[in-house]
C-alpha cells in the first residue's frame, strides 16, 4: 500500500514538473488582429491568425501554467517576422526560444523580428517571468525589449540591433529592465546606432535590484558596441554585477548614475613585466580588460581578489594597447571602468623563446615539452593538427598518427614560437612512451 501510495506521489510531481503548454510559431505572417481574429479555442482561431507569433502569445496570455513558444517555421533560414502590428504585452510566465528553430547556432539566429521603426518595444513584458533566447530583435522604435515589474526573468543569446538616421526625442534602448529583481541577461550581442542627437542605451536598469550583466566564461558576456550614450546605465538600482562584457565604441561604456552605492572603480598603480597591480576594496574581485582605449572593454583578461587591505595584482597581457578593469564588491555591486593605463611595446623578437623536446615520434608515443619564457594565462600550448598529435596545457604531446604537426608556444605577451614534430609511420616500430624533461630558463 505504500508503495503504491508512493508511486501515485511521484506521478503527479513528474506530471506537476513536465506540465507546459508548448505553442509552435509555424509563420513569418503578421496578420490584421481585427480583421484575422484570435481565439483560445484554435477550432475557431481564423487560419491566417493560427501559427503566427501573435497567435502563441495571445495563448500564453490566456492559459494558466507555464508556457513556452518554440519556432518550426519550414524552409531555409534565416526567417524574418515583419510587424505590422504590435505584438501583445506579455503577462504570463513563458520562454520564448528561438533556438528551436532549425538551423540555430550561438550567435546566429534565424529567427528574426523586425519592427519597421514603427512600434515601440518588440517585446512588451509586465509582471510576470520570461526568458528570452536565441533571437535577432532589429528595427524597434524604442525598446528591443522591455520588462516591466518582472523577476527572475533571462534574457540570452540573442542579437539586438537598431540602425536609425532619424532624430527622435526619444531613447532607443536595446533592454530597459524597470522595477525588477533578479533579472539574468548574458551572452547577447547589442549595437544601437542611432543619429547624433538622439540618445541610445545598450542595458537600461530603472529601480531594479539584484541583476547580473554578463559573465566571464565567453558564453556569458554580452557584446555591446556602438551606441550612442551609455553601454549599460543602472539608475537608482542596486545589487547591479556588471561582469566580463566586451564593451567599445560608446560615449561611457558604464554609468552609475549613483547607483550600486556609486562603488568607485579599482586603482591601477603599475604594469610591469606582465604583472598588472593597484588598489581597491578590500576582498572585492577585480575584473581587468584589454582596451583600445578610454571606455573601451576590448576583451575580457582576468580577474583576481584584492587582500584584506584591498592590494592586488594579477598577471596579465593584451595587444590591444591599453588595460582597465572595473570593480564588484560582496553585494555584487559594480563599478564603473576605471581609467585605461598603456601597456609597453613588447619586442617578441628580444624575448627569444625557445621549445625543449623531441621533434621526431610515433604513434602512441606522449611526449613533453617545456619552454623559456612566462606561460599565456589563457592557453600556452597548441598543435597546428590534431588529428595528428594532440597537447594540453602543460605541454603533454599525444601522438596519434603519422603525419606532421606544429607544436605551438605562447607566452604571457602573446609571444609564439613553434617548432614542427615528425611522427613517422610505425610499421617496423614496437610502440613505445619517450619523456624529455629539461631545466626551466623563464626569463
Amino acid at each position: 500500500m505504500k508503495k503504491i501510495f508512493l508511486h501515485i506521489i511521484l506521478m503527479v510531481i513528474t506530471a506537476t514538473v513536465y506540465c507546459q503548454n508548448v505553442y509552435v510559431v509555424t509563420k513569418t505572417t503578421d496578420p490584421d488582429p481585427f480583421t484575422y481574429k484570435f481565439d483560445n479555442i484554435d477550432s475557431l482561431c481564423d487560419p491566417e491568425m493560427y501559427g503566427t507569433l501573435q497567435w502563441a502569445i495571445n495563448k500564453v496570455n490566456n492559459n494558466t501554467g507555464e508556457s513556452k513558444i518554440e519556432f518550426n517555421i519550414p524552409g531555409a533560414g534565416p526567417h524574418e517576422i515583419i510587424l505590422n502590428y504590435y505584438l501583445p504585452q506579455i503577462n504570463n510566465t513563458t520562454i520564448i526560444d528561438g533556438s528551436t528553430q532549425n538551423g540555430y547556432s550561438y550567435a546566429n539566429p534565424q529567427i528574426v523580428i523586425n519592427a519597421q521603426h514603427k512600434h515601440k518595444s518588440i517585446f512588451d513584458v509586465y509582471s510576470t517571468n520570461i526568458t528570452i533566447k536565441g533571437l535577432k530583435l532589429t528595427s524597434f522604435a524604442q525598446n528591443g525589449i522591455l520588462l516591466h515589474e518582472c523577476s527572475n526573468s533571462l534574457i540570452t543569446e540573442n542579437i539586438i540591433s537598431n540602425y536609425s538616421t532619424i532624430s527622435s526625442k526619444t531613447s532607443y534602448t536595446g533592454i530597459f529592465i524597470n522595477g525588477c529583481q533578479n533579472v539574468e541577461v548574458y551572452g547577447n550581442n547589442i549595437e544601437v546606432a542611432v543619429n547624433p542627437l538622439t540618445k541610445s542605451y545598450g542595458i537600461y536598469l530603472s529601480k531594479s535590484f539584484n541583476c547580473t550583466i554578463g559573465g566571464t566564461d565567453v558564453s556569458m558576456a554580452n557584446t555591446i558596441n556602438n551606441c550612442r550614450n551609455y553601454v549599460v546605465f543602472p539608475s537608482n538600482s542596486q545589487q547591479i554585477k556588471i561582469s566580463g562584457n566586451i564593451i567599445f565604441d560608446c560615449e561611457k561604456a558604464i554609468y552609475l548614475d549613483s547607483s550600486n552605492d556609486n562603488i568607485q572603480p579599482p586603482e591601477i598603480s603599475e604594469y610591469t613585466n606582465g604583472i598588472l597591480s593597484g588598489t581597491a576594496l578590500p576582498n572585492s574581485t577585480i575584473e581587468v580588460f584589454g582596451s583600445t582605449g578610454a571606455e573601451n572593454a576590448n576583451e575580457y583578461l582576468a580577474s583576481v581578489i584584492a587582500d584584506e587591505n584591498g592590494d592586488w595584482e594579477v598577471e596579465c597581457y593584451s595587444s590591444l594597447g591599453f588595460i582597465t578593469s572595473l570593480q564588484y564588491n560582496f553585494k555584487n555591486n559594480s563599478s564603473e571602468l576605471s581609467l585605461v593605463i598603456p601597456i609597453p611595446i613588447i619586442d617578441c623578437d628580444s624575448i627569444n623563446l625557445k621549445i625543449s623536446g623531441p621533434f621526431e615520434a610515433y604513434p602512441g608515443d606522449y611526449l613533453k615539452y617545456e619552454c623559456s619564457g612566462r606561460p599565456s594565462s589563457i592557453s600556452s600550448w597548441t598543435t597546428s593538427n590534431q588529428e595528428v598529435a594532440q597537447i594540453n596545457e602543460n605541454g603533454e604531446v599525444q601522438c596519434y598518427s603519422s603525419g606532421f604537426t606544429n607544436i605551438i608556444y605562447t607566452d604571457i605577451h602573446g609571444c609564439t614560437t613553434s617548432n614542427l614534430l615528425t611522427i613517422h609511420e610505425n610499421s617496423d616500430y614496437e610502440k613505445h612512451s619517450v619523456y624529455v624533461l629539461v631545466k626551466d630558463s623563464t626569463i
